[in-house]
């Protein structure tokens, strides 16, 4: 299909309409529909040339492919290329407030190299049968429950008297720990962190914890 100067392929359109698809774009701002007396996708009409170039650098981009690799997928299912989207899309964390401070949380053992720019991640240690948290530490072997990223640097925490640091690990009491519910990207994580810390976290008070 052919808008302004520009020619696009049925591969390509199948590839924006499938990124609009599972990246839940709203209606009103979709630019491709389904065209069924040809079974293909084609251009809202009154979509631009500058529209349907942007559409498609973001699909792109969320397939992680170039326009000339995309021509691979030229003989493809419509199928194969929502299954490509889906195992690249950016993975969500459930968000956790830990210490007073928004975290993200997740059960899988994420390793340093996994960890994007600008985040800190520590080990969190299940407590037992009941799977609270009872230890927030740089590295957890045994009893690992799950990994928490965070803006801020857990430096250190008085704990009944005693100064504990991540690095020999921080006891987590129930009191200490609250899951929002809400589930971010990291980069929605960073984002919104202002907004966790209005929403979910008390007035900053000396707690004996001191983050950079």
């Amino acid at each position: 299909m052919k808008i302004g100067n520009k020619m696009y392929e049925n591969y390509e359109m199948d590839l924006i309409a499938a990124y609009e698809e599972i990246y839940k774009i709203p209606a009103d701002k979709r630019i491709t529909q389904w065209w069924g007396d040809v079974a293909i996708y084609e251009f809202v009409p009154g979509t631009k040339e500058s529209d349907a170039e942007a559409r498609l650098a973001e699909a792109l981009k969320a397939v992680k492919m170039t326009r000339d690799e995309l021509k691979n997928y030229s003989y493809t299912y419509r199928q194969t290329l929502e299954i490509k989207l889906k195992e690249n899309m950016p993975k969500k964390y459930e968000a956790v407030i830990i210490f007073n401070k928004p975290m993200l949380f997740t059960n899988e053992r994420l390793e340093y190299d996994n960890v994007p720019d600008g985040l800190y991640r520590y080990d969190i240690r299940d407590g037992g049968m009941d799977g609270n948290m009872c230890e927030l530490k740089v590295k957890v072997a045994v009893n690992h429950w799950g990994t928490v990223l965070s803006k801020d640097a857990v430096e250190s925490r008085i704990v009944d008297g005693k100064e504990m640091n991540t690095q020999e690990g921080i006891q987590i009491s129930e009191d200490d720990y609250n899951y929002t519910g809400e589930v971010f990207t990291t980069q929605e994580y960073l984002d919104n962190y202002e907004y966790l810390l209005k929403e979910y976290c008390e007035p900053e008070q000396d707690k004996g914890i001191v983050m950079q």
